[in-house]
């Protein structure tokens, strides 16, 4: 997340310490469910169930922050925050110093708090409800949430039981479409969370209760959409494992979407689909082509991995009476992952209808397929780079350390001399593939390891590597 114009880790919980002064250091304290605290100076804790993390931001001036990576839990409970005045009220400048608070939760809003300092504070590693460092407690317990929907059940046909969903609400619960459980006497329903809200508006699902099985359906418009589409503008359109759809407002003409591949094919209506074995996509006509226009990898293919370029022909959209700026919406499907968007709005006809480059007067912009977990990102190269030791992308990518420093530590460059490991000995070895591989495999060492402030003698790691 960004925070006084600088990149902070928000994780899966962040609590996020700003002020206006920067003619010294301030400190944010927190104080965990498990009574662990977590500072500059104890930058993370030893629990295997609350590893709370510090990240020092820029030169730590302005913004102080603690987080919790999303690989972890946070463990549940209250937290107390704190702020230590450090240095920021020793100087010429007495007058009283205001810290705003930011707490960003995974999938919630912002919350935020604040307290104004008349005077520095004299404990730096306590936070407790009569320290004089204390702001506020943050509960990281689930809020009670009513979600109201409609359910429309009836009989459509002798032994076919329908339900029809109306406004289903998003949900983290779940990843599947249909019964959860056939053992049990109850029969609970489940529906894809990995679908944003508004995809899952209407979904209705039919159960043969003669033979125990059951079909499902997102409702779009009049008609319903089969397994594999999806619902734009009230017209199902085919998802695949990856789907590139432009809609705009209606109005006479047609307009077409173009996207150029990472390996350089260039799909759109007039060449439908690349003759590569590993570059399957292909262009789907929705309708009648008026508002909408779809391309579109099919479930059972591989993806290219690279950055796309995703561009868009006005077509004769803009060649009619109505010459008005119309504005054009890509909305970007992978399964199993957030949809995302983005917009352009065209005050002309484009001239390039075959080309799909950064110069072209088409261009929208780009997608990567290319997917890291942080601490990884992707770079220009379409390659993950770790952006906490890379000093090539150091702290952010296209952030290079110049040859005053030595290395990359942290996010930050570095003095310190980079460590080069001689004549590595191998302790385990094995693979881990694919870049959603999220599994953690933990490894019992005969010997402790020290880093910082920790020392253990089990490590934990992943695709990206090991973490004690």
């Amino acid at each position: 997340a960004c925070v006084r114009n600088m990149c902070i880790q928000r994780g899966r919980l962040s609590f996020t310490a700003h002020w206006t002064r920067s003619n010294g250091r301030g400190y944010i304290i927190v104080r965990t469910p498990l009574n662990n605290t977590i500072y500059f100076g104890s930058p993370r804790n030893k629990s295997s169930i609350g590893q709370g993390q510090h990240e020092q931001v820029g030169n730590g001036t302005q913004v102080d922050n603690v987080y919790w990576p999303l690989s972890r839990m946070p463990p549940k409970g209250p937290y107390k925050i704190c702020f230590s005045t450090g240095s920021l009220l020793n100087g010429t400048d007495k007058s009283p110093l205001t810290v705003t608070i930011e707490i960003r939760r995974f999938r919630q809003s912002m919350e935020t708090m604040s307290r104004t300092f008349n005077r520095s504070t004299t404990k730096l590693n306590e936070c407790l409800d009569t320290s004089d460092t204390f702001i506020g407690s943050y509960s990281s317990e689930e809020k009670e949430q009513n979600c109201h929907f409609q359910i429309l059940l009836f009989e459509s046909n002798p032994d076919l039981i329908q339900f029809i969903y109306l406004n289903v609400p998003d949900t983290d619960d779940s990843d599947e479409i249909g019964v959860q459980n056939f053992e049990s006497d109850i029969i609970n329903l489940k529906y894809s969370s990995s679908q944003p809200f508004f995809m899952l508006r209407n979904m209705s699902i039919i159960f043969d209760t003669n033979q125990n099985i059951y079909t499902t359906a997102i409702i779009c418009g009049s008609t319903a959409c089969l397994t594999g589409e999806t619902c734009v503008q009230n017209m199902c359109i085919q998802q695949g494992e990856l789907s590139f759809t432009a809609h705009w407002p209606q109005r006479k003409g047609q307009g077409y979407i173009i996207v150029r591949t990472p390996l350089n094919n260039t799909i759109y209506f007039g060449n439908p689909r690349t003759n590569i074995s590993v570059d399957q996509g292909q262009h789907e006509q929705v309708r009648d082509g008026h508002q909408v226009d779809n391309i579109y990898w099919p479930s059972n293919r591989m993806l290219p991995k690279g950055f796309f370029k995703i561009c868009f022909s006005t077509g004769s959209l803009l060649n009619g009476t109505d010459k008005s700026p119309i504005t054009v919406t890509i909305e970007i499907r992978r399964f199993r992952q957030r949809m995302e968007t983005m917009t352009r709005t065209f005050n002309r006809s484009t001239t390039n209808m075959t080309e799909c480059l950064e110069t072209s007067d088409t261009l929208i912009g780009s997608y990567s397929s290319v997917i890291c977990e942080w601490p990884y990102a992707v770079a220009p190269t379409a390659t993950c780079v770790n952006i906490l030791i890379d000093r090539n992308n150091c702290g952010k990518v296209g952030h290079e350390c110049n040859n005053t420093y030595n290395s990359c530590s942290g996010g930050v460059c570095s003095m310190a001399r980079a460590i080069k490991l001689t004549e590595p000995k191998t302790i385990i070895q094995g693979a881990i593939n694919g870049t959603m591989d999220s599994k953690i495999v933990f490894v019992s060492l005969p010997f402790n390891i020290t880093l910082y402030n920790d020392t253990g003698d089990t490590v934990y790691l992943n695709l990206h590597g090991v973490s004690l």
